[in-house]
């Protein structure tokens, strides 16, 4: 695979999973909350954020994760691999309150400048709708017949999955047991 889209709930584990399946792939990641928020948590107007996604979509090889529904189905379209973290709420709530508390007033990597760490009732609301989310992503999947999807629901069953695949040349096969 050389395009991979990796979706799933705040504090699911994308963007940790997109970088180290793009190491071993050899290919960019993308996180779209870096590519969406401007400094100082702004939003951008939508046409300038989808464009933008779009250009990173229409490269040859990359993971891209992130959700930003608008902008799903041409991700899609142009992927060979969805990867879908579905973890129970109170794992991701978890995840982000760990986060938070070590990346207090801190802006990470895989966020856009000017952006540190935050949590509030709002992004709380969030993750704990977020199955609602990867419900409705499911049923989008189901558009994409030709798409190969890997659902998992633990972290550890994708870093098996990661640990298994290897690569041929730019390809990658997943293991056949798996």
């Amino acid at each position: 695979m050389k395009r991979v889209c990796i979706l799933g709930n705040s504090g699911s584990g994308k963007s940790t999973l997109a970088r180290a399946l793009a190491e071993k792939l050899g290919v960019p990641t993308y996180h779209l909350d870096a590519v969406f928020w401007r400094p100082g948590w702004q939003e951008p107007e939508r046409p300038e954020f989808n464009f933008r996604v779009r250009e990173l979509a229409l490269e040859d090889s990359w993971t891209l994760e992130g959700n930003y529904s608008d902008t799903l189905p041409f991700r899609l379209e142009r992927a060979d691999l969805a990867i879908v973290l579905d973890l129970p709420r109170w794992f991701c709530l978890c995840s982000v309150l760990q986060r938070w508390s070590a990346n207090y007033n801190k802006t990470r990597a895989d966020m856009a400048p000017g952006c540190p760490e935050k949590v509030d009732l709002e992004f709380i609301r969030w993750i704990w709708d977020g199955p609602k989310r990867t419900e409705k992503t499911l049923e989008l999947l189901k558009d994409f017949p030709a798409l190969e999807v890997r659902i998992f629901r633990s972290r550890g069953e994708a870093w098996k999955w990661l640990e298994g695949i290897r690569l041929q040349g730019m390809w990658l096969e997943p293991p056949q047991n798996l």
